[in-house]
């Protein structure tokens, strides 16, 4: 999927390279797909104007860290400071990430362009592709995270039980842990870590 939103987007970058569609038409496209990770950036918000309550956010999202792959870093489910951040004065809406935006604009200008090969493509289906590949990849991403999540605090609370911090298990490799089994001690897990 990863591959396929890359393809997507390239198309997306070339047409503006070429000048087919402009920075606008290209910034307008993106931020107006929701995504997992907008959903997230506008929960948080919710979660900052009182609009949400942070048990809900959590049941979703608690899994989620700062650097996805660092043990270091604490899921949201476990760092409180994640919801003390400070309030913009200015800001009274939720809604702020979308600008009105016609994709009909969008369309006509690619379609003009691919009139001019001989590609079975409409505009459209290919801006179509682009938006639901860029959507399944970081819905994918998401699902990810939760077995990642979960093993790194799998690993951290066996860290735990022998005396190693967070900051001591990052230093280990997969080489480190592919040789547990059930019968190891954990004097030997920690002789081995």
């Amino acid at each position: 999927m990863a591959r396929l939103a890359f393809i997507g987007n390239q198309y997306l970058r070339d047409f503006l390279e070429m000048k087919i569609i402009n920075e606008d038409d290209y910034q307008n496209f993106l931020i107006n797909i929701d995504t997992i990770a907008s959903d997230v950036g506008k929960n948080l918000d919710m979660v900052r104007f009182g609009h949400l309550n942070i048990s809900t956010f959590l049941a979703k999202y608690g899994h989620l860290r700062p650097g996805t792959y660092d043990i270091t870093k604490l899921p949201y489910e476990k760092d409180s400071k994640y919801f003390r951040l400070a309030i913009p004065k200015k800001v009274n809406k939720i809604n702020i990430y979308k600008k009105k935006f016609s994709q009909k604009i969008l369309i006509n200008k690619i379609g003009q362009y691919l009139r001019n090969f001989k590609i079975s493509i409409r505009s459209d289906t290919l801006l179509d592709f682009i938006r639901d590949t860029t959507i399944l990849r970081e819905q994918y991403k998401f699902e990810f995270t939760k077995n990642l999540s979960l093993s790194l605090e799998v690993l951290s609370d066996i860290g735990e039980e022998i005396k190693m911090s967070r900051q001591d298990l990052s230093f280990l490799s997969v080489e480190n842990l592919i040789y547990l089994d059930a019968k190891i001690t954990k004097d030997e897990i920690y002789n081995l870590w």
